[in-house]
């Protein structure tokens, strides 16, 4: 009866060596060629510049422990504001040149 508790026990802790070898070198599953080429201060740079094109398909976020980088997605949410207070601004503003041509005929 003790040796199969132990082989039990062995055979666990063998499979906890794998699984954090394994672990280790695939990594967190985020993509480490997307993280090399794109440090943090031009990855928000760039999702800033697609934001301003209207290229959602182009923002991407580094992953975290519990989903995204919170800093990405702050600057990220930022950068949407601003946008939508920019095409606000630009919608007033064609909406009283409509009304200054329709008092001047």
């Amino acid at each position: 009866m003790l040796s199969w508790l132990l082989l039990t026990v062995v055979v666990a802790f063998f499979a906890l060596i794998i699984a954090l070898i394994m672990g280790t070198l695939s990594g967190s599953g985020e993509r480490q060629s997307a993280r090399e080429l794109h440090p943090r201060a031009e990855l928000m740079q760039g999702n800033r510049n697609a934001v301003a094109t209207h290229d959602v398909d182009a923002v991407h976020l580094e992953l975290a422990l519990r989903g995204y980088r919170q800093d990405q997605v702050d600057d990220l949410i930022e950068a949407l504001f601003a946008r939508i207070d920019y095409l606000e601004q630009q919608v007033q503003g064609a909406g009283k040149t409509r009304e200054v041509s329709a008092h001047t005929e």
